[in-house]
This record gives structure tokens, C-alpha cells and sequence, in this order.
């Protein structure tokens, strides 16, 4: 997976995720939000980077 990610970025100029804007969309789940204009202009959420990376695990 990182070689692959690696090769994303050299070759295709394509960003890997970001674990925590995904920790940030699953972290605003809980107060019965799940849609955003944009999820990078949310508010942040304590410990999405955590959360991202424990729903990345868990996939």
C-alpha cells in the first residue's frame, strides 16, 4: 500500500487520504451530521486523526 501511494504522488501527482479528514467525517456522524460542502472546511474534531486511522484499521 505505500509503495503504491508513493507511486500515486511521484508519477500521478495524486495526494494520499488523509486520515484525519476522514476521522472528521465520521467524528461529526455522531452529532447527525452526514453531509458537508466541504468536509476540509468542517469544524475539526478532538482526535480525528485517531479516529481516521482506528476506521482505516478496521476496514
Amino acid at each position: 500500500m505505500d509503495l503504491w501511494a508513493m507511486l500515486l504522488k511521484r508519477v500521478f501527482s495524486i495526494q494520499p487520504l488523509n486520515r484525519a479528514i476522514a476521522g472528521r467525517w465520521i467524528g461529526h456522524m455522531r452529532d447527525g451530521r452526514f453531509t458537508h460542502v466541504s468536509i476540509v472546511k468542517a469544524s475539526p474534531i478532538k482526535g480525528e486523526l485517531q479516529i481516521g486511522w482506528l476506521a482505516a484499521c478496521r476496514t
